[in-house]
């Protein structure tokens, strides 16, 4: 079939804030919009991030329990990407900590709550340990990835 990630939907109470978050603040690209209905990111690889406008109904992401997707972003330097985010008002949730699966990390919330992550490769090689292992295995299940 050859099928591949072609975009990631996320809904917005609040589009133009979200689109601040997005463009400004994260700094991808706007490639579309339809004013107030929807806004289209090049989120890199091909990838668009699309930001539809949540109908009335819709409760936050933080009120609805677990998130069904989370958006991952690769950064340089996930510290200054954390550090700008946090000097333009935006929620840290996780601040940034070294993973024993080669990448440093932290957590970010959009406008709407959405979670979102941000990772920076560490050039780590070789296998991972038994402790490693399990603390990758914990954290998916935690995650609700894994059972």
């Amino acid at each position: 079939m050859g099928a591949r990630l072609h975009a990631v939907i996320l809904r917005s109470r609040d589009l133009e804030r979200a689109k601040r978050f997005y463009g400004g603040s994260l700094g991808l690209e706007l490639r579309y919009e339809e004013p107030g209905h929807v806004a289209g990111f090049d989120a890199g690889g091909g990838v668009m991030l699309l930001l539809h406008a949540a109908e009335d109904d819709e409760r936050p992401p933080r009120e609805r329990g677990a998130q069904v997707a989370l958006p991952v972003f690769a950064v340089a330097d996930v510290d200054a990407a954390v550090e700008g985010l946090r000097g333009a008002g935006w929620v840290v949730a996780e601040e940034p900590t070294d993973r024993p699966w080669g990448e440093r990390e932290a957590c970010v919330l959009d406008p709407d709550g959405h979670r979102i992550r941000l990772v920076q490769p560490l050039g780590r090689g070789g296998p991972l340990t038994e402790p490693e292992a399990r603390e990758i295995e914990d954290r998916l299940r935690s995650l609700g990835y894994i059972d």
